[in-house]
Order: C-alpha cells, then sequence, then structure tokens
C-alpha cells in the first residue's frame, strides 16, 4: 500500500504538482486515487496472459523431455522470455 500511496501522491500536474510529480498533494484525498490504480490492475493482467499465450509450446516441451519441473520451466524458461511483458 505505501508504493501505491507514493505513486498516488506524484501524479503530475495534479494537486498542486508540477510536470515531475513534485510539490503538491496529487491525488490524495481524492476519488481519483480509489478508481484508477485498481481499474488499471485487470489490463496488467490480460497483457500478461496473452503474452504468455503467445509464447511457443515447444519451449515448454523440450523442458519437461530434459527433466525439469514446472516451476523451473517457469523461472528458467518462460520468466526470461517474459521480461519485455513483466516491464510493460
Amino acid at each position: 500500500i505505501v508504493p501505491l500511496f507514493i505513486v498516488v501522491r506524484s501524479i503530475p500536474l495534479a494537486g498542486g504538482n508540477d510536470i515531475f510529480g513534485q510539490g503538491g498533494t496529487g491525488w490524495i484525498d481524492s476519488w481519483w486515487a480509489l478508481i484508477v490504480p485498481f481499474v488499471s490492475a485487470p489490463l496488467y493482467v490480460f497483457l500478461a496472459r496473452q503474452f504468455f499465450v503467445g509464447l511457443p509450446t515447444e519451449l515448454a516441451d523440450a523442458a519437461r523431455v530434459d527433466g525439469v519441473s514446472e516451476i523451473g520451466i517457469f523461472f528458467r524458461i518462460m520468466a526470461p522470455l517474459a521480461k519485455p511483458a513483466f516491464i510493460t
């Protein structure tokens, strides 16, 4: 909750903040601080799902043949390939 508070407080050009998000209160004590972060969260889940669906299943199948567990497949193969999705 602390990172969310910091983001809401430093929204640029809101609540007296300048273009860099400094000097004001941002969206503190407003409905926007409650609505916008939680409405945008499903978008991130959708983007991550679409990215993982687009990864080739042959990579996971080859790892299974080599004896890698399902958790190992995710952390050793799929997660490094998904760095662009995680950053987005």
